[in-house]
């Protein structure tokens, strides 16, 4: 199905795709130590993401399409907050306490399913369940390293603890947390208007009955939903760029390939910034 800005879509895909494969070809250790690895597999993570979006919207599944979005909206969001954190002590604190949240959460649900397998599937379950808890060791040993720790101990213990990644400040408040709509609204376009993205999203995401009002829809129905990709593909770019600031000219330099520049071509808007550059 051909729907509104396909071709906006595409060329802002092959764009962004080509940053990410850039860096790709320069950073290619994914372990959570190696954080310049780490980001850029999850960034690739998201490259298949948006493609999956296409093809929903392709094969006119609504709900699926918007469920997606609501995730990458997370992702973005998340990516800012780590990310682009300008303290550098916390966002290797921010870094370490999100994938020390998902290692302790994985290894429950290994440790969960024990009971209820064969001994071929338990002994897996184990074994997945160990390397996770390796996983874990290593990462608290450095977070125990960090310099956090002696400027403010009561802070640092109570961040910890809480595995509070989205802590708001440095401090042992209780109520130290940026919700997942306060994350969404950083990333938000300060120009338009007033939509709430996190909540209309989120119906799809926890199939709220709104989301089965829409049952009759056609290729217009997505005007919406292919503006929020784009912009969020947009939003994405920039700030991998502004994370990978020194690498910038080595990512520009792959527009310059043949097969890109083609593809590019085939969808561009010919007044467009990039185009301009590809024609220098």
């Amino acid at each position: 199905m051909m729907f509104a800005r396909y071709h906006d879509f595409m060329f802002s895909y092959i764009y962004f795709r080509n940053t990410v494969s850039r860096l790709l070809k320069k950073y290619r250790n994914p372990s959570f130590e190696d954080i310049k690895g780490y980001v850029v597999c999850f960034c690739y993570q998201r490259t298949k993401s948006f493609s999956s979006f296409l093809q929903l919207v392709q094969k006119n599944d609504y709900v699926s399409a918007h469920c997606i979005l609501r995730m990458l909206a997370d992702n973005v969001s998340l990516f800012r907050l780590i990310y682009l954190e300008k303290n550098a002590d916390w966002r290797m604190l921010r870094h370490y306490l999100y994938v020390l949240d998902g290692a302790e959460k994985l290894k429950e649900l290994w440790i969960s399913g024990f009971g209820d397998e064969d001994e071929e599937e338990k002994a897996h379950s184990e074994e997945m369940a160990t390397l996770c808890q390796e996983r874990i060791d290593k990462l608290e040993s450095l977070i125990n390293a960090s310099p956090l720790k002696e400027a403010d101990n009561e802070a640092f213990n109570m961040i910890v603890k809480n595995k509070n990644w989205k802590f708001k400040d440095f401090c042992s408040a209780r109520r130290n947390q940026y919700s997942w709509k306060e994350m969404h609204q950083m990333i938000e376009d300060k120009d338009a208007n007033d939509f709430d993205f996190f909540n209309f999203y989120s119906q799809f995401a926890h199939g709220l009955s709104m989301s089965n009002a829409y049952y009759n829809v056609d290729s217009k129905s997505y005007s919406m939903a292919v503006d929020d990709a784009i912009f969020l593909m947009g939003r994405f770019d920039e700030y991998i760029k502004e994370y990978f600031a020194d690498d910038k000219e080595y990512i520009m330099k792959g527009l310059e390939e043949p097969d890109v520049k083609e593809r590019l071509r085939t969808h561009a808007d010919l007044e467009s910034n990039v185009m301009k550059y590809l024609k220098e």
